[in-house]
């Protein structure tokens, strides 16, 4: 594994004068040399060449970033075999420092800041205070794409007017706005963060279309209800009459938390079974239901929910 230095400029309500070795990092100051962050251009400072003749209309995303004038800067050292993990592993530690200066001295404005702005593998023949090269700004805050634009077909034609007439109704309408945010989020996912925010972005797609496919009225289950407040009445008069000693207060919440999701199964309220209700009405393909499925598994686990119980299983 080879060993890196990471800096980065940073700024906070309270920092040390003197040199202070803290999370992992050490913080110093700029004597006689603060200043501004890197800029970014528009592009992020790329000479894109389109293809024009193809029609190709290339692209580059720049992550949300604030510039900001540093009084100091902080190094740390991390184990990596190449420079992007190194960066990364180092924002992590920065983030970490970040975090702990803002806990200490929370105050109603903006938070501490940090940006890395050099990194270098440490030499064996290694210097103290020997200058970290800078960065490539360009390449290290750039994702870059491309679009070929080809004339609209007769087919997608007739499909973009045929949604143009559904986007008069605000659920439709809705959808599609949904998923045009989706497709910012995915196009702006520079680390594991921003995946899982594209994800529950898709997510949130998935589920607007199991809503308006739902069958409204839902079926009665108005018989199905009672039977489960029958057991539920069942479990907790039988836990209630024990001993107050003996009583489980966790056996009782479990009982209940169980007759909600049970109720809630029955009307159609899980996003599972909204999902399989949405497949179902669409005439989706098997494969289609099982990603779809597989996207929102992966949501929920993300937020921590339990879906075991959910009841859609392609």
């Amino acid at each position: 594994m080879r060993a890196w230095l990471v800096a980065a400029l940073i700024a906070a309500w309270q920092l040390p004068d003197d040199p202070f070795e803290i999370f992992d990092c050490r913080i110093v100051k700029l004597d006689g040399n603060p200043r501004w962050t890197p800029t970014l251009e528009g592009g992020g400072g790329l000479q894109l060449q389109p293809a024009v003749q193809n029609q190709a209309a290339p692209y580059s995303s720049v992550p949300p970033h604030t510039r900001f004038f540093s009084y100091h800067q902080a190094v740390t050292r991390v184990e990596a075999e190449e420079e992007d993990s190194a960066l990364e592993r180092a924002t992590e530690k920065f983030r970490c420092l970040i975090g702990a200066l803002g806990i200490v001295h929370s105050v109603p404005q903006g938070g501490p800041l940090f940006r890395i702005v050099s990194s270098a593998e440490i030499p064996t023949d290694a210097q103290p205070e020997q200058a970290l090269p800078a960065i490539d700004q360009t390449r290290y805050l750039t994702a870059i794409g491309g679009i070929i634009v080809n004339p609209l077909a007769e087919r997608p034609r007739q499909e973009l007017l045929a949604l143009d007439h559904l986007a008069r109704e605000e659920a439709s309408n809705r959808i599609f706005r949904l998923w045009a945010v989706a497709e910012e989020a995915h196009r702006f996912t520079f680390s594991p963060e921003d995946r899982q925010d594209a994800l529950l972005a898709y997510s949130r797609v998935a589920e607007r279309v199991a809503d308006a496919a739902t069958p409204d009225p839902r079926p009665d289950v108005s018989k199905e209800i009672k039977h489960v407040a029958r057991a539920l009445s069942d479990a907790l008069t039988g836990e209630l009459s024990k001993e107050e000693g003996r009583q489980s207060s966790k056996a009782l919440a479990q009982s209940i938390k169980e007759a909600q999701d049970n109720i809630a199964e029955l009307r159609y309220q899980t996003s599972g079974l909204r999902l399989k209700r949405a497949a179902e009405a669409l005439k989706a393909s098997a494969d289609l239901s099982t990603e779809i499925y597989g996207v929102w598994k992966l949501r929920s686990e993300k937020a921590g929910h339990d879906c075991r119980r959910d009841a859609y299983r392609p």
